[in-house]
């Protein structure tokens, strides 16, 4: 599991902490000075490009070959994201995402119900 946002890295790796998930990005970073004082924020504009930069590094670093991960979205920054792996719409009003997604679900725990046949493979 990786969590990959749009959101601010502090927020993030706090969810994913929490979550107890290893693997995590974030889009937006916020820059401190040597004294722990904030000073920035870096982001990248073209968040959708990103978010698939960031899963296909993912993939490279754990040396993953022939696999399809499962990404789940609810926004357009998710779209290619969507073009490149089976996408699951959570609970999104974006119609476009939907005709891109591989299944749709209201509720996160429904994910495991989707994901199980595939686990089992």
């Amino acid at each position: 599991i990786c969590l990959v946002s749009s959101s601010i890295d502090l927020f993030v790796q706090n969810v994913a902490n929490r979550l107890q998930i290893e693997h995590w990005y974030a889009n937006n970073n916020f820059i401190f000075d040597q004294n722990g004082y904030w000073r920035d924020i870096s982001y990248r504009k073209d968040e959708a490009q990103l978010k698939l930069e960031q899963v296909n590094d993912l993939l490279g670093r754990m040396q993953i070959d022939n696999y399809r991960p499962v990404v789940i979205g609810d926004s357009e920054g998710d779209r290619l994201l969507f073009k490149h792996f089976r996408g699951v719409a959570m609970n999104t009003e974006d119609e476009e995402l939907k005709k891109l997604a591989w299944k749709e679900i209201k509720f996160l725990p429904s994910i495991i119900q989707i994901l199980q046949p595939i686990m089992d493979d």
